[in-house]
């Protein structure tokens, strides 16, 4: 539920002229968690103009686009097909490719074909893997966890 309410904060446009309450009911979040994802990935405008509410910057888009990807590897084991990273994110192959390699991700079965200096990837039906899973001690109960 929550990795639904990440991916539907991310189709919210950058610039919100909205209310929390208002944001909440058009996007079908749950008022609680329209608040975090408020707090986490969008900034309060700072401008006049009294209708625009929050405001989200290119660096929270990247962070909230990372926790998407991090939080569905884990869902799904480490393994996950990336075409329904690309449908639930619509974006542009290149740019999930990149923040995919960015959160340590390998690809086992992707092509790459050389084109002069440039290499292009055929990321037609790709799956997506962390080898090395990220260290979840809160959720492991170690000893050295976070509180």
């Amino acid at each position: 539920m929550y990795l639904d309410y990440l991916i539907k904060f991310y189709h919210q446009p950058e610039v919100m002229k909205k209310t929390e309450e208002k944001i909440s009911n058009m996007s079908g979040i749950d008022p609680y968690f329209t608040k975090i994802l408020l707090d986490n990935y969008s900034q309060p405008a700072l401008y006049l103009d009294v209708d625009l509410k929050y405001i989200k910057t290119p660096s929270l888009i990247v962070k909230l686009t990372c926790h998407i990807i991090i939080l569905a590897l884990y869902l799904y084991n480490f393994n996950i097909n990336g075409n329904l990273l690309l449908s639930s994110l619509n974006m542009q192959p290149k740019n999930l490719h990149d923040i995919l390699k960015e959160v340590g991700c390998s690809f086992p079965n992707e092509t790459s074909e050389q084109v002069g200096q440039r290499k292009i990837k055929n990321l037609k039906d790709f799956m997506v893997e962390l080898k090395a899973p990220l260290r979840l001690n809160y959720l492991e109960g170690n000893k050295f966890s976070r509180k």
